[in-house]
């Protein structure tokens, strides 16, 4: 389904309550492992340990461990495996999935995807997609004005609460002008209105007067399409002068930029912690800002075995906070160098843990990419991470050392090409002065 559709809400609050009660499955089910692409390593090291190397042995040991009872993998937000996860280890991780669907263990795959990735799904896991066909399931496009009015009125009932008159009127107008769709005549709307709509009730709740939601709140918060992305900028504006740059740089940094030839939109990422904090030179400053970023509900942190990590709240920001675009597009060219540099560093390292003794054959060769690393390396060196700057220090380190050989060949060749001169000199003066004897003879 689209993004703001709903799917992870599905999944977390609808989905595993219902699969943790008894005869959700036959036999039970044994436990219930949640994950994300982008933190498949932490899986394959605390979750399923061996996971890495035999996903189905793992799966089958941690049956086996709860009483050979039928293990549910839940993989949230699997767009992921395209936009965060290396090159040289996707392949693998889609192998694995497609072996365990494929495999007789008692388990349960279910992923959760966005649907305009559906078609790297189909170029890049045309196998992976051929099982899931089988038991797909689309999250529906529309919501319709009775829908939408539920939506908005049964969670205030729940607690006591009433709307002014008219008020949800106007809401579901608004929602339906927020996100029409095409020959519809403003029946319903498209389910990605869900975000926007979620934001801007949960800011008239907090601006409710006597258990009431007002005609005037909902005017002061922007209305439906204006709510999320007037607090963020509003949020940004309280921030002095001094930290504003590094509030765009982290908010920047939560981006994973897409790629427009392929018709893949720009997405959030998620960031641990500590690498945001190693990024700048004043780590105390990083969690300050953060720490104000998430109280205003623009960044949220989790925490995961390998740390805390950071990401915004939801893709919707993303899309529609037009601050963050326009930064998004100051520095298109260095972000997207910054994307690439950083999976082909990560490359590098994974050759050895042992710095002397990594893949050479890895590192940049000398040329236009290793130059323009040279100077964003020279102007913009506190934007890179450490092993970012080794890499780029191994590749300019591994350029001399070829430029130097290259060099000594140049030298050898033409210090042999002047004794060869100098011999045939000598030799033609030997052949002249024997020719001027045997003249005068």
């Amino acid at each position: 389904g689209p993004s703001g559709s709903g799917k992870s809400s599905l999944l977390k609050a609808g989905l595993v309550p219902r699969l943790r009660k008894p005869g959700a499955l036959p036999g039970g089910v044994g436990e219930i492992i949640a994950t994300r692409p982008a933190g498949w390593d932490e899986l394959c090291e605390s979750q399923l340990p061996g996971a890495k190397d035999d996903l189905v042995a793992a799966v089958q040991k941690r049956s086996q461990q709860v009483g050979n009872k039928p293990v549910v993998l839940l993989v949230d937000q699997f767009e992921e495996i395209f936009v965060s996860v290396s090159a040289d280890k996707r392949p693998g991780i889609l192998a694995q999935l497609v072996d365990l669907i494929k495999s007789p263990v008692e388990s349960v795959v279910i992923l959760t995807m966005r649907d305009d990735f559906y078609g790297r799904l189909s170029q890049e896991a045309s196998a992976l997609l051929s099982l899931l066909e089988l038991s797909l399931v689309n999250v529906p496009s529309a919501i319709n004005q009775d829908d939408l009015k539920t939506i908005i009125e049964k969670p205030a009932t729940t607690f006591g609460l009433h709307f002014e008159e008219g008020l949800v009127g106007r809401i579901v107008e608004d929602a339906i002008h927020a996100a029409p769709i095409a020959g519809d005549d403003g029946q319903s709307a498209r389910n990605t209105v869900l975000p926007l709509l979620e934001f801007s009730l949960a800011q008239l709740w907090e601006q409710r007067q006597d258990g009431a939601l007002t005609h005037a709140a909902y005017e002061g918060i922007g209305r439906v399409v204006g709510g999320v992305t007037q607090w963020a900028s509003r949020a940004y504006k309280t921030f002095d002068e001094a930290q504003k740059p590094l509030v765009s740089r982290i908010c920047v940094r939560l981006v994973q930029l897409g790629d427009e030839n392929y018709g893949v939109p720009d997405t959030r990422r998620r960031r641990p912690l500590s690498e945001l904090r190693n990024d700048e030179p004043n780590p105390a400053a990083v969690d300050e800002v953060i720490r104000s970023l998430t109280e205003a509900r623009i960044l949220v942190t989790s925490r995961e075995p390998q740390g805390d990590v950071v990401e915004f709240i939801h893709d919707i920001l993303v899309r529609e906070w037009e601050l963050l675009k326009s930064w998004l597009r100051a520095d298109k060219r260095f972000l997207l160098w910054h994307q690439g540099i950083e999976s082909r560093a990560r490359y590098w390292y994974d050759s050895s843990e042992d710095p002397s003794n990594r893949d050479p054959g890895r590192l940049m060769p000398d040329g236009r990419d290793l130059a323009e690393a040279f100077d964003y390396l020279q102007h913009r060196a506190a934007e890179l991470k450490a092993l970012e700057r080794d890499y780029i220090q191994a590749s300019l380190a591994l350029r001399d050392q070829e430029r130097n050989r290259l060099q000594q060949l140049l030298e050898q060749t033409q210090q042999q090409r002047d004794q060869a001169v100098k011999q045939r000199e000598i030799t033609l003066a030997r052949q002249l002065a024997a020719q001027a004897e045997m003249l005068t003879a």
